[in-house]
C-alpha cells in the first residue's frame, strides 16, 4: 500500500516541497543531467537537494497509520519489514516535530473560512494534574480549527488562541453560537472575541455538576428534592420543556428557599477564623448554577446552529486517548499529530504536510 501510494504521488508530478515557502511542487524539465522542480504556488525553480532523512515518506505513511489507529505496531513491523526498535525509533523523529494549527490550516483552510455557517465549540483534554491539550472545534463541520498545550484552561489561553487563529484565517466569518464546558471567564473572553451576546453552556457538564453539589444520598430533603428536579435539565428540548422546568424550580425555592440563607458561626473559644459562612453551601452553589445566568443554560432553544452539549469536543477528547507506556511529553506530541491527520482529508494534503515536515526537520 505504501509504495502504490508513493507512485500515485508520481503520476500526478507533486514530489517535493518548495524549499522557499513550503508548498507542493512539480516536475520542470532536467538541466546538466539533473531534475528540477518548480513550485505551484510561489513559481520558485530549483533543483532537490541530496540531504537524506532518516525517515521516507513510506515511514510517515506507516506513522499515519499507526496515529490514526488503523494498524498497530506488529502489523507495521511485519509489512515494512523493520524491527520493533527501529520502527519506534523512526517514529520518535516524528514525535519530536509535532505540526502546529496554523500550518494545517495552511495546507486545508477550513470551512468556517468561506461563507459557510459554524458554531465554536471549546474544551480542553487533560493529562493528570498538568498539562491540558486546548482544543478549539467547528461544531457544525466537524473540523478541529486550533490546539494548543497549556497548564491550565485560563483566560489568557483561550485569548492566545483565538488571537492566533483568526490571525491564520483572516477570512473566518463569525461563528453562528458558542458552547462551551461552563467556565464563566472562558465564556467571557469567547463573547468579546466573536462579538457573541450569549455562550451556550453544556448541560452535560451542568448535570455533572449538580451531581457533585447535589449527592444522591444527602440527609437533607431540601436536597434530594432539587436533585430530582434539576438532573433531568439535559432532557429539554422545546421552550415548554424550559417553562415547565423553570415552574418547579420556582416551586422548590418557594418551599425551600430559606435553607439558601442560613448561616453557621463557630462556637466561641474556637480557633475559627471565619465569623461566618453558609450552612448549606453546595445546596447554594447549585442553586447559583441553575440560576444565575439562565440565558446561558437555554441558547439551543433560540439558535437551532447551537447544540446543548459539548458532545463533539467530548467526542474528539475520547479518541485521544493515552498509549501505554509512552512519557507525558509523547503523549502530547501523539495527540498533536492525531488532531492533524483529522483534518487531511485527501492525499494530496498528506503530501504537501510530508513537504513542510521534511522542511522543518532539515532547519532544526
Amino acid at each position: 500500500m505504501f509504495y502504490a501510494a508513493k507512485k500515485y504521488y508520481g503520476r500526478l508530478g507533486i514530489t517535493t516541497g518548495c524549499p522557499k515557502c513550503g508548498f507542493r511542487s512539480k516536475k520542470y524539465g532536467k538541466k546538466d543531467g539533473r531534475q528540477r522542480y518548480r513550485c505551484l504556488s510561489c513559481s520558485h525553480v530549483f533543483k532537490r537537494r541530496q540531504a537524506n532523512l532518516p525517515v521516507s515518506l513510506v515511514d510517515f505513511l506507516a506513522f499515519r497509520r499507526y496515529t490514526v489507529k488503523t494498524v498497530d505496531q506488529e502489523t507495521l513491523c511485519l509489512k515494512l519489514k523493520f524491527s520493533r526498535q527501529t520502527l519506534s525509533a523512526k517514529f520518535n523523529l516524528f514525535l519530536l516535530l509535532p505540526p502546529s494549527p496554523g500550518l494545517v490550516n495552511r495546507i486545508v483552510p477550513p470551512a468556517a473560512g468561506s461563507t459557510a455557517l459554524w458554531t465554536y465549540g471549546f474544551d480542553g483534554k487533560w493529562l493528570g494534574r498538568s498539562p491540558v491539550l486546548l482544543v478549539h472545534r467547528d461544531v457544525i463541520n466537524k473540523e478541529t480549527l486550533w490546539w494548543s498545550v497549556n497548564f491550565s484552561e485560563s483566560m489568557a489561553a483561550i485569548r492566545e488562541d483565538l488571537i492566533g487563529l483568526i490571525a491564520v484565517c483572516p477570512g473566518l466569518i463569525p461563528p453562528a453560537g458558542a458552547v462551551t464546558d461552563g467556565k464563566p471567564g472562558i465564556a467571557s473572553v469567547i463573547k468579546e472575541i466573536f462579538h457573541l451576546d450569549h455562550c451556550q453552556q453544556c448541560l452535560v457538564h451542568v448535570a455533572r455538576d449538580l451531581k457533585k453539589y447535589l449527592p444522591l444520598h444527602s440527609p437533607l430533603e431540601a436536597t434530594q428534592k432539587l436533585r430530582t428536579v434539576s438532573l433531568p435539565i439535559n432532557g429539554i428540548n422545546s421552550p415548554a420543556d424550559r417553562d415547565c422546568y423553570l415552574a418547579m424550580l420556582n416551586h422548590w425555592h418557594e418551599q425551600y428557599g430559606g435553607l439558601l440563607k442560613e448561616r453557621s458561626r463557630p462556637e466561641s473559644g474556637s480557633a475559627v477564623k471565619r465569623k461566618w459562612w453558609y450552612t448549606h453551601g453546595n445546596l447554594r452553589r447549585a442553586w447559583r448554577l441553575l440560576t444565575k445566568d439562565q440565558s446561558s443554560l437555554f441558547c439551543f432553544l433560540d439558535n437551532p446552529l447551537v447544540p446543548k452539549t459539548n458532545n463533539s469536543l467530548e467526542g474528539v477528547n475520547r479518541h485521544l486517548s493515552r498509549r501505554v507506556g509512552m512519557g507525558k511529553a509523547k503523549q502530547l506530541s501523539f495527540m498533536l499529530w492525531r488532531l492533524a491527520f483529522s483534518r487531511l482529508k485527501t492525499k494530496r494534503h498528506v503530501l504537501t504536510l510530508w513537504a513542510y515536515w521534511k522542511r522543518s526537520f532539515r532547519t532544526k
